[in-house]
């Protein structure tokens, strides 16, 4: 019997709960009970949910607009880095250039000393050996004069002394 009073109560209030077409004041307290539902949830838990949502949105956009920023900012960097170091490298070329072209010069300006140095100590040498040929012409011209006297001597004293000069010439040759 307890078995059956149970059953009869929970059928009674299934009833009690029983949505017929036609039973307007259930309609109207089931939409009043999911209203104060809604509100309930909607202020403890969606509403604190949507604002988390929304906090975590704008951290998120500032930081993608800070990283954007710092972005640009270092292409900016990158490229005035890169502006001066091309400005540097151009005047490092520029400096080797004129470095280059100056020791080109100033090898230039040696040789030419060095060339000019060698051709006048090649002159001076030129002149040193004909003065040297000069002199020793006239010394070999005057050995052969002194020669073709003593040559002529030696033959005119015999011829000039007669025939007993002539044979102890013979004999001194």
């Amino acid at each position: 019997m307890a078995q059956t009073e149970t059953t009869t109560n929970a059928g009674g209030l299934l009833e009690t709960f029983d949505l017929l077409p036609l039973d307007p004041w259930m309609i109207l307290a089931s939409a009043l009970l999911f209203l104060c539902f809604w509100k309930i949830l909607e202020r403890f838990f969606v509403r604190p949910y949507i604002e988390l949502i929304e906090h975590r949105e704008s951290k998120t956009s500032r930081a993608d607009e800070l990283a954007s920023d710092k972005m640009g900012q270092a292409k900016q960097i990158e490229a005035e880095v890169e502006s001066q170091l091309h400005n540097v490298r151009v005047e490092a070329v520029a400096k080797k250039a004129e470095v280059t072209r100056t020791a080109e010069e100033r090898a230039a300006k040696l040789i030419r000393a060095t060339e000019k140095n060698a051709a006048q100590e090649i002159k001076d040498a030129r002149h040193a050996l004909d003065t040297e040929i000069d002199s020793l012409r006239k010394q070999v011209l005057a050995q052969a004069e002194e020669m073709a006297e003593a040559i002529v001597d030696r033959i005119v004293r015999p011829t000039s002394s007669g025939a007993s000069s002539s044979s102890p010439s013979k004999g001194e040759n």
